[in-house]
């Protein structure tokens, strides 16, 4: 729809998160053409996981000034501070809470995988596909909060389907397959790129 309204510019966003006052303009301001940033260009930034609130107290809607005061980040994700960016050469820590490109780039990846129905391993796979193009993952820093859910642990048989057809040792897929790095069977492909994102765990 976005696409079709004329933007050349999308952003992207998990159904529970709440962007943050400048989370459009800071995608906006890096989403232009950079030698260091190879096509398909994905931006990607780190989210903040809003506290239960405590019985009978409410959602956030009517705090939403407190939601950077309060929003806990997981330590393991990348953080750079506003206005910063950082590559990010491990294309498996993608994820699909936030993250941006160009609507030409999208085009070319083919978008989402319509084979993962419901929540989960999407954006590993999407990952994958942007690897293979020989795109690129750039964190930009920023703020953006979301409920806390629970990873998915139920997409190992379509990401085995998807990247390891054959097993392959070479890091684009030579002999027919699509598996990355020379794992040495479509199951374990498939677990370490899951686990690697937190789907497997």
């Amino acid at each position: 729809m976005a696409t079709a309204a004329g933007a050349d510019r999308l952003v992207f966003l998990d159904v529970d998160c709440i962007p943050g006052p400048t989370t459009l303009t800071t995608y906006a301001r890096h989403l232009h053409p950079s030698p260091s940033r190879p096509s398909p260009a994905v931006l990607g930034a780190d989210v903040a996981y809003l506290p239960p609130r405590e019985p009978g107290c409410g959602g956030w809607e009517h705090q939403l000034h407190r939601l950077a005061e309060v929003g806990v980040h997981r330590p393991d994700r990348v953080r750079p501070a506003p206005g910063e960016t950082r590559a990010e050469p491990d294309l498996t820590r993608f994820w699909s809470l936030s993250f941006a490109l160009t609507a030409a780039d999208f085009a070319r990846t083919g978008g989402f995988c319509p084979l993962f129905v419901g929540y989960g391993g999407e954006d590993t796979d999407f990952a994958q596909v942007v690897g293979s193009l020989g795109g690129s993952l750039t964190w930009v820093g920023a703020r953006r909060h979301t409920t806390s859910t629970t990873p998915p642990r139920r997409r190992r048989s379509t990401m085995s389907r998807r990247w390891c057809a054959t097993p392959a040792s070479s890091p684009t897929g030579g002999g027919g397959g699509r598996c990355w790095g020379g794992w040495s069977s479509c199951a374990s492909a498939a677990s370490r790129l899951l686990t690697a994102t937190g789907v497997g765990r």
